[in-house]
């Protein structure tokens, strides 16, 4: 986790350099994995700027609902 905190705050500062800003209380994440293989327990928070950001199980991207699975069910 520690990679991925130092990756987004790389990202953060890029945003800052060219006058954009992200809003991490509207952030979340998710780990895409088939259901033959699950991802590994996860150890550590991932945050942007100390704001703790969630694990999501699907999200609503570009009006198509995606899933940690890669599956259909939650469209």
């Amino acid at each position: 986790m520690r990679l991925i905190n130092k990756e987004l705050e790389h990202g953060n500062d890029w945003f800052t350099a060219n006058k954009l800003s992200l809003n991490a209380n509207k952030t979340s994440y998710i780990l895409f994995s088939s259901h033959r293989k699950r991802p590994p327990k996860e150890a550590g928070v991932i945050s942007i700027n100390n704001v703790s950001i969630p694990k999501a199980t699907s999200t609503k991207f570009l009006g198509v609902y995606v899933d940690q699975l890669l599956k259909w069910n939650d469209h």
